[in-house]
């Protein structure tokens, strides 16, 4: 005769106890899905700024040749006044607006990055987000380490970067270096050289970007589906 189910019986011997790791691990997941937001629109904004930015930097150096002339005739270039100046004061409106969008965009993607990687150690705080950029001596080399660990601790590898990294260098030099000329006098001849070699070095420091931007979406973007699917 079949012995009735008892629910509070003990189970038989050598047999598993039941886990409930896999309902741990869900609810697990799917808390932190729920942390995990993918800041599109903040990378978009960022995709739009940055174009702005290089469309005004390529206006600002064809109007270049036609400064050097006012430049070369005047006998205290802060007297001089053209296009070419104009157009500079709305490339620094513009790369300021891409500056607080930028770094908006990268703090979201370095907490995006410690929820996914804990463990891994960040070379530089939060606040270097920010200041890195700024700040004068380091903002050589502490926002490449910013973007380096948010990279590599998302997409688990952060090569690519030097080339970013050394064109966007090289192109602030050379725009620098065309600002000495229109405040300070110098050469004027030189002034469409530097802003055409700060057009060439910001044109592929902007194509490694946004390449950077779109691999850290993508990637965001999978870590986000990973969890939902161990949630559901």
């Amino acid at each position: 005769m079949t012995q009735p189910f008892d629910p509070y019986a003990p189970p038989p011997a050598g047999a598993p106890a039941p886990s409930t790791t896999p309902l741990y691990d869900a609810c697990a997941a799917a808390n932190q899905a729920r942390r995990l937001r993918v800041p599109e629109g903040l990378a978009t904004a960022v995709v739009v700024l940055s174009s702005v930015f290089l469309a005004v930097q390529v206006v600002s150096t064809a109007l270049s040749f036609g400064a050097v002339e006012a430049y070369a005739a005047a006998a205290d270039p802060m007297d001089v006044f053209t296009a070419y100046d104009a157009v500079a004061g709305l490339l620094s409106a513009v790369m300021f607006a891409a500056f607080i969008v930028s770094c908006l965009w990268l703090n979201e993607c370095r907490k995006f990055a410690v929820a996914v990687k804990p463990t891994y150690r960040h070379q530089r705080g939060p606040v270097w987000v920010w200041l890195g950029w700024v700040v004068p001596v380091v903002s050589l080399w502490f926002p490449y380490q910013v973007v380096r660990d948010v990279r590599r601790s998302t997409i688990r590898e952060s090569s690519g970067l030097a080339g970013w990294w050394s064109t966007w260098l090289i192109g602030n030099f050379a725009s620098y270096q065309a600002t000495l000329v229109t405040m300070r006098g110098g050469d004027p001849v030189m002034l469409p050289f530097y802003e055409l070699v700060a057009a060439v070095t910001l044109l592929i420091a902007f194509v490694c970007w946004l390449r950077i931007v779109r691999e850290l979406t993508v990637a965001q973007r999978a870590h986000v589906a990973a969890l939902d699917g161990v949630a559901g």
